[in-house]
């Protein structure tokens, strides 16, 4: 009996050796392992009707977007912002301000008149509809109408008042005074009235109260009167009301 159970055992070994080289020889391997991934998969997959992306358990509903210099493509994508009619404006690093709708479809794109010192960085839109860009490296603000064209800018390099380094970003008190951060040496928030006249500016280089090491974002709660003020370096969040007292620090 022993003997017989182990030639049927041998034969066996023969049958599923002759059925898996018949398989590798009819199916190519790259096939025969994706219908072995299918098969164990299957009783996992067929429990799964959400189709949504979760990251760390946040919902992703969607992405658009890729490396490239083309429509819809993005270097380095730098500051977004969304019109009153649901416009997104994306701006990258190669100096270009796109426009999509609210699903991701391309529109159109606006070119900086000037990129070859650099690229800005911050990206807002004002009460009046119109575009306002922090255009760093040519130390001023550029603003562009609803449809593209560039109507005006103000700015020039220096420490004087009305002058800038590296402008980061600029944000609106709705009353018509528009706030613009910078870094490079001035570090400090620089408050114009709608024309690009300058007004006041409060802030300086530093780690002290009231001062600033980098500021790169800015972001207003006109219901409090409240403007918020990414200081990076200081690794922080400061709060100002929109005359320039400080209220505190976040961080």
């Amino acid at each position: 009996q022993v003997i017989v159970s182990c030639l049927v055992l041998i034969g066996l070994f023969f049958v599923l050796t002759a059925v898996i080289i018949l398989l590798l020889r009819v199916i190519r391997l790259r096939q025969l392992i994706m219908l072995m991934f299918i098969v164990i998969c299957l009783p996992a997959l067929s429990g799964c009707d959400d189709e949504s992306v979760t990251i760390d358990g946040t919902k992703i509903l969607d992405t658009f977007g890729r490396t490239g210099r083309g429509q819809g493509e993005f270097i380095y994508p730098r500051a977004i912002d969304i019109t009153n009619d649901g416009t997104l404006l994306i701006i990258d690093k190669t100096g270009r301000i796109q426009r999509f709708g609210l699903e991701g479809t391309f529109l159109d794109v606006i070119q900086m008149p000037l990129i070859e010192t650099g690229k800005p960085t911050g990206l807002s839109v004002g009460p009046d509809g119109n575009l306002y860009v922090a255009d760093t490296h040519y130390y001023r603000v550029v603003v562009f109408s609803p449809e593209g064209e560039m109507i005006r800018q103000w700015g020039q390099f220096g420490e004087d008042e009305g002058c800038f380094i590296y402008p980061t970003d600029i944000a609106f008190s709705g009353d018509g005074r528009i706030f613009v951060s910078e870094y490079g040496g001035n570090d400090r928030i620089s408050v114009f009235n709608e024309q690009g006249d300058f007004l006041y500016c409060f802030g300086s280089p530093g780690s002290d109260s009231g001062q600033f090491a980098r500021p790169s974002a800015l972001c207003v709660d006109r219901s409090q009167g409240r403007l918020y003020i990414a200081d990076a370096c200081n690794h922080r969040i400061a709060i100002y009301n929109f005359d320039g007292q400080l209220f505190g620090y976040i961080g």
